[in-house]
């Protein structure tokens, strides 16, 4: 069983916990009858940008270095991807699939902390508070070898506080302070070359609806603005759009009936939300349903 864990506390201030912080910001591997750990891959140690890793592992088969592999791949929300060999947990690789300013990456696959980042205070860090990739899940598609990821770039300044954190409350150890603001993005993010393939922006400062890719060739994805859309999947080219009358935050699902494809999402947080404020629309909590 592999699964991803979240961050230390407190969230912002790493100065009163020493050492990596061991088994948080990972991917860990489990035996699913004991639950004896079999191994771990720490994406981020020691977080103090709330980069937690408890975005799903998704099990493909893809080519590394010229050969098959079973792989175990996190779209971190610290802004890469990393691929892991599913069996020893081995790291392979790791690529940018938005903007990273916080830590450069060793041949271990391990981030290297810019310290320069603190000095002046106020510098704003990628990915922020809100990833990168945050909860709402990614898709992979074996036809393009591509991972479609819902990415927020939306830059945070992390204002560190002096002490310890305060147990029993909801106590970051400091401020995060957004930039004024942000962008959403599905991204198409190629896995055998390990770069951004395209990229389409979605209105709104942030992106927080999944993705899902079919075989026909079609990835459909939400957005804040109300709309979910059905891109090219080799070119992101947008080929339809319906608004829904509310903000999306959930992912896309399809399934067959009869021989009939469905493709479903649940609908409901609210009116639509742009970058400018709140649009007009009607809302209220519904499952919209579409068949192809």
């Amino acid at each position: 069983m592999f699964w991803g864990t979240g961050n230390p506390w407190p969230d912002i201030n790493n100065q009163v916990r020493a050492g990596d912080n061991l088994y948080t910001n990972s991917v860990v591997a489990l035996d699913a009858d004991s639950g004896e750990l079999r191994w771990y891959f720490q994406t981020s140690p020691r977080d103090e940008f709330d980069h937690d890793s408890t975005s799903e592992p998704m099990i493909i088969e893809e080519m590394v270095n010229g050969e098959m592999r079973k792989l175990v791949v996190q779209v971190s929300r610290n802004g890469h991807v990393y691929a892991l060999d599913r069996l020893t947990g081995d790291f392979l690789w790791a690529g940018e699939y938005t903007r990273v300013n916080w830590a450069e990456r060793d041949e271990r696959g391990k981030p290297v902390l810019k310290e320069e980042l603190y000095n002046p205070a106020g510098t704003v860090i990628f990915p922020g508070l809100f990833g990168g990739k945050n909860w709402p899940p990614a898709a992979y598609s074996p036809d393009t070898s591509m991972l479609y990821i819902p990415t927020t770039e939306w830059g945070t300044n992390f204002i560190r506080r002096e002490g310890e954190g305060r147990p029993g409350t909801m106590d970051l150890g400091g401020i995060p302070a957004f930039d004024q603001t942000g962008t959403g993005w599905v991204v198409a993010f190629n896995m055998r070359t390990g770069e951004i393939e395209w990229q389409q922006e979605t209105p709104g400062n942030f992106n927080w609806a999944g993705t899902l890719a079919t075989g026909g060739g079609l990835v459909f994805a939400g957005a804040p603005d109300g709309y979910l859309r059905a891109y090219n999947d080799e070119t992101g080219e947008i080929l339809w759009e319906f608004q829904t009358g509310s903000g999306l935050y959930a992912p896309p699902t399809s399934f067959t009936i009869n021989g009939k494809q469905y493709i479903g999402i649940a609908s409901g947080t609210r009116e639509p939300i742009t970058r400018e404020g709140v649009a007009t629309g009607i809302s209220t909590g519904n499952y919209i349903l579409f068949s192809l």
